[in-house]
This record gives C-alpha cells, structure tokens and sequence, in this order.
C-alpha cells in the first residue's frame, strides 16, 4: 500500500484508536440489532418485568393427606345407587307390606266388633230389668239394625244408624239368646257372629278377625 511520505505511523494508528471509541457505546449504552441505544437502566426495568411475570404464573397446588381423603369421601357420598341395590328395597318393602297388612286389617276388624259386645250386653241388662217387671223375657222373634234402630225400644234400647251388626232376639219366659252377626267388617266372606245369653255368657262362634 502506498502511503504519502508526509503520514506518520504512529499518528495514523492513534486516529484509528479514536475513531473506535467514538463508535462504541459509552455511559453504560448498548446498541441492539436495530440501532437503537439500550442503557443499563432498560435492561433492569426489563429484568424487573420478567420477575413480576413469574410471580403472575400459577403454581401447582400441594394438597395435604387429611384433604384428598375429605374429597374421595366427598366423592363416595355421591356414589348413587346400583339396580341390585334398589330391587332388594323394593323386595323388603315388599315383605314388611305382606306382614303389615295382614295384621292391621285384623287390628281394624276387632275395633269394629267393639260394636257388639256394648249392644250385646245393654241387651242382657235391659233383658233383665224387663224380666223383673213383667216375669218374662221380652221380644221373641224381633230383629233389630241400622235400619230399624227402634226396633228394640220396649226394651229401652236403640241400634245406632250406623250399626254394622244386625241384632236378632229368641226369648221365652225364662230364656233368651241375642246374636249379632256382621258381614261387613272387612272386604271378605266370613261373617262376624255374636251371641249373648241370659247368664250374661258372651260368645263368638264366628271371628272374622282371625279367618
């Protein structure tokens, strides 16, 4: 290379060194790919951005023993029921209604004979009151019921309009026997009977509580 007999080398490489640091970055600058001058105090803001970014993410959970056992207890009182699990309800509520109604109709039935047991034994003791005054029994053939309530009024007694039992009377001078019969008490055919005699003997020679 050809140099002018005028140029000093060593003036000529101390121009070359201060062209070179007015190109660099002074002040702590920079230069991005773009040309732009990036100081030190972009580059913290930058850092300082990046960690308050990290602290945004969300972070897995830890959950305790006592926790995942309350949730899968939680899940197992959800559980529904399986079809085995619902016929067998339904066979024992079938079983405890073939016991129960049985036992309640017959529990309804003896209620309703209460009816006549009380009739039965005004009879006997207006029967009797009857006897002392006219030396007889009274009413020999006479039939008493819902429907004919005052058929046993010389005797002073009244069958309620809502009888179920129907009261026949058979009586002699020092004889009677009054029998009550029902056929009503429950859905079946067995008649209900009672009877009442001049000893005062109540009998049933026909339960239709027990049939």
């Amino acid at each position: 290379m050809w140099m002018p007999d005028s140029a000093d080398p060593a003036a000529l490489r101390a121009q070359s060194a201060a062209g070179s640091r007015q190109e660099r970055p002074s002040g702590g600058q920079k230069e991005d790919r773009g040309g732009k001058r990036v100081t030190k105090g972009d580059l913290g803001r930058g850092s300082k951005s990046l960690k308050r970014h990290d602290h945004n993410q969300p972070t897995a959970k830890t959950v305790s023993p006592k926790e995942e056992q309350m949730f899968r207890t939680k899940k197992r009182n959800q559980k529904g029921f399986t079809l085995i699990e619902l016929m067998i309800v339904v066979v024992i509520i079938g079983i405890l209604a073939a016991l129960a109604i049985p036992r309640f109709m017959r529990a309804t039935t003896k209620s309703k004979q209460s009816e006549a047991k009380q009739v039965l034994k005004q009879i006997y003791t207006m029967q009797h009151s009857y006897r002392q005054e006219y030396n007889a029994y009274w009413g020999n053939g006479i039939t008493a019921s819902a429907a004919a309530g005052t058929a046993f009024g010389r005797i002073g007694v009244d069958i309620m309009t809502t009888a179920r039992y129907t009261y026949s009377l058979v009586a002699a001078a020092n004889t009677f026997t009054c029998t009550a019969t029902s056929g009503v008490l429950d859905d079946d055919a067995t008649a209900d009977t009672w009877t009442i005699d001049e000893n005062g003997d109540l009998l049933v020679t026909s339960d239709d509580a027990v049939s």
